[in-house]
């Protein structure tokens, strides 16, 4: 089990990672040339952290210490901005097409 001061860190390093876009690791089938778009075009909701599972990772990482440790104000201050940014409906809308 966490303690406090482990969420806190752990909630620290997930908000940097999901505000970091590169490194990133893009992989798709290129059909023709110049045919692939950013991760972010790709994946608006899920572009930041090394790649698309990750920052799913991420963010189910963040949203569970949100949910899990109500007690800490930094990450009841920075989680819900972070997640409010990414988790739109519109960009889940592309993700789901």
């Amino acid at each position: 089990m966490f303690t406090s001061g482990q969420a806190e860190a752990l909630a620290l390093t997930v908000v940097r990672s999901l505000k970091t876009t590169e490194p990133h690791l893009n992989v798709h089938l290129e059909l023709v040339g110049g045919d692939i778009s950013s991760a972010r075009q790709l994946h608006p909701a899920f572009h930041s952290s090394y790649d698309w599972h990750s920052s799913v990772h991420m963010h189910w990482s963040l949203v569970r210490l949100l949910n899990r440790f109500p007690e800490l104000a930094s990450i009841q201050e920075s989680a819900p901005k972070v997640l409010d940014r990414s988790l739109t409906v519109e960009n889940l809308a592309i993700e789901l097409a």
